[in-house]
């Protein structure tokens, strides 16, 4: 490319051919996308400045992310961050990157509560994007988000202060290890559920998220069934467990609740009306 004659649309051009050649969904999207964040310009007003040249810096910075993009990293962590809630979350490489099915768990979160306070437990909290929706959306609510690394709980605080979220606690837990609290109303966990070999079967973006957030054993159900067999000893009479999961693994979660004695049993729908959600109710 002459960066001589490189306008935006011929560059917006460029790049959706590019990363449509590499297999990434929505390559115009996402060429916009990152045409936007370079220029600092709204994705909205791109059209009307087409003909805009494009400066040296910016053609540089412009050609060293649509390679990486190419080379499947995930848009996220290009950008630093992600929309999610109407929220600007700041992801890293020590974090997963928010799915927007979780906000369907939320929003069931947000349907069964009343408007008194509620104690919330969020463990394996990654970027914080459960706690942080349900503290915007119940600032009298007092939620503890916990997780097993540092660095990834770093983000989490570092997103509550951005986002001037001050009703969360951050404490660094191994699920409930370092939990001294026993009367929840709402414990809610996105953990890890893929099973180890699904690994090399995975989309190529998934490669660059952290492991440790995604695999859960042979089966994937490691931690799906410690959360449930631990979370009775720390939540209040009436309290709810909301557990995320993948399509293939709400049965198992259902038969375990009731296993365990949970009522109320059910499984959400996410955007795909596929099974995303179980939760259980201890009376």
């Amino acid at each position: 490319m002459n960066i001589n004659n490189i306008n935006y649309f011929n560059w917006l051009k460029y790049a959706s051919n590019k990363l449509l050649l590499a297999g990434v969904d929505n390559p115009k999207l996402e060429a916009e996308i990152l045409l936007s964040e370079v220029t600092n310009n709204n994705r909205n007003k791109l059209i009307l400045l087409k003909d805009s040249k494009l400066t040296y810096k910016q053609y540089n910075k412009l050609m060293q992310l649509i390679c990486r993009r190419i080379n499947r990293e995930p848009l996220a962590y290009i950008l630093g961050y992600h929309e999610f809630w109407s929220m600007k979350i700041y992801v890293s490489y020590n974090t997963m990157i928010p799915r927007s099915d979780t906000e369907c768990l939320i929003e069931h979160i947000l349907n069964l509560s009343s408007n008194k306070t509620m104690l919330i437990l969020d463990l394996g909290t990654g970027s914080g994007v459960i706690s942080l929706a349900l503290a915007k959306e119940k600032p009298k609510w007092v939620i503890t988000s916990t997780d097993f690394y540092i660095k990834t709980l770093n983000i989490a605080k570092y997103n509550a202060m951005k986002l001037k979220l001050y009703n969360i606690n951050f404490v660094i837990s191994n699920w409930f290890n370092n939990i001294k609290f026993y009367n929840y109303n709402i414990i809610v966990s996105n953990p890890p559920y893929l099973k180890n070999n699904d690994w090399y079967n995975v989309q190529p973006e998934l490669y660059f998220e952290p492991k440790t957030s995604l695999l859960a054993g042979s089966d994937g159900l490691m931690y799906l069934k410690l959360i449930c067999y631990q979370s009775k000893n720390f939540l209040a009479h009436n309290g709810w467990l909301l557990l995320e999961h993948s399509y293939q693994q709400g049965s198992f979660v259902r038969s375990i609740l009731k296993k365990i004695g949970f009522k109320n049993i059910g499984t959400g729908y996410d955007y795909n009306n596929l099974e995303r959600f179980s939760f259980g109710q201890l009376l």
